[in-house]
């Protein structure tokens, strides 16, 4: 399938029509609900290894109504200290996966649990788009190798 941006179509009087369309990269058996953070800390370290990436990730986990993970989505990698999450790019990924809720997750890979000034205004933007848009945001959790940090235990994500 070739892969497209409008950018690459010609100015004309023509208008091209689009279908879009979701790539699995990969699956995995995977069938319990992710219903408490011990859970979701569990899921996101033995599948996905979240604690020993050695920079920065920020992980999207889309889930069904009864907390099933349909859709695992890497939104951002950046740095060892930090990475830069977008709004439209997180939000894009949880539409298309058609989810009626979401938990992120993102990792310090300097073994601190604690939330810095930038996760907790991040996850007041996500918390605040989510409600706009009518997707459910059950948690933003921090992994260690050690520990981890989970907002909604917290209670960091009212407001």
């Amino acid at each position: 399938m070739e892969q497209l941006t409008f950018a690459d179509c010609p100015r004309t009087n023509m208008v091209s029509k689009y279908k879009l369309v979701v790539v699995r990269e990969e699956s995995f058996p995977y069938n319990t609900s992710i219903r408490n953070v011990s859970k979701t800390v569990e899921f996101l370290k033995k599948h996905l290894g979240l604690h020993q990436e050695p920079e920065e990730v920020f992980i999207a986990v889309a889930t069904d109504p009864q907390l099933n993970p349909v859709a695992v989505f890497e939104v951002s990698r950046g740095t060892l200290t930090e990475t830069q999450i977008s709004m439209r790019e997180l939000f894009k990924r949880l539409i298309i996966s058609n989810c009626s809720s979401f938990i992120v997750a993102h990792n310090h890979p300097g073994g601190s649990e604690r939330p810095s000034f930038d996760d907790v205004r991040i996850t007041d933007r996500i918390r605040e788009t989510a409600k706009l848009l009518g997707i459910t945001f059950n948690d933003h959790i921090i992994v260690t190798e050690e520990s981890y940090y989970s907002f909604a235990e917290n209670n960091m994500l009212q407001g």
